[in-house]
């Protein structure tokens, strides 16, 4: 059985390691940030870690030396990341098949930072949700599966994250069902189109 561990503190997060555990996956562990420290959109990771029987960890930096270690016990397959920090080669070296982040853009368009709030304020409509290998440059792996989602005019930053994270469910299905028949594989971005 592949084995994942999950970094986050949102529902994305959350709907993302159910969508795996709904497909047979094993997440062995879900990792988020100290209470003091979340983020103003953060979900109860820890109820929902309680709920599954899934081992959880509050860790405030995830490059520290005791949070690779950490990690390196559970000899994860795939990391699945929506940690709201960047995070160091040490940590994306740890997984066998890799580290999987997503970005809510059609990448290597829009790389960057508050993606969501972005695609809001300049108008665009149709978007993808990347995902992606992490590597060690800011939203540049190379890409495993875009799932399409649009933003409309009149939506809000949660219109928009509920849609996010919509996509979100329906990418992993598609990604754990690709690893289940050994057909997960990754096309390098084109840097020529690459904007932040």
């Amino acid at each position: 059985m592949t084995r994942f561990v999950m970094l986050g503190t949102s529902e994305f997060t959350l709907r993302c390691t159910s969508t795996l555990i709904d497909a047979g996956m094993d997440v062995a562990a879900l990792i988020s940030l100290p209470r003091e420290m979340l983020p103003l959109n953060s979900a109860d990771v820890e109820s929902f870690a309680r709920k599954h029987k899934i081992l959880y960890h509050e860790i405030e930096d995830i490059n520290s030396w005791g949070a690779v270690e950490i990690l390196r016990r559970y000899a994860p397959d795939y990391i699945f990341s929506s940690w709201p920090k960047i995070i160091g080669k040490d940590v994306i070296q740890i997984p066998k098949c890799g580290v999987i982040e997503t970005h809510p853009t059609t990448l290597p368009y829009n790389r960057g930072r508050h993606p969501l709030h972005w695609l809001i304020i300049l108008g665009i409509k149709k978007t993808h949700l990347s995902f992606f290998r992490m590597d060690e440059k800011v939203d540049n792996g190379q890409i495993l599966l875009q799932v399409p989602f649009s933003v409309d005019e009149q939506d809000t930053i949660a219109d928009a994250n509920r849609k996010m994270n919509e996509a979100g469910v329906r990418g992993i299905k598609n990604i754990a069902r690709m690893i289940k028949k050994g057909e997960l594989v990754s096309t390098p971005q084109d840097e020529s189109k690459a904007n932040y």
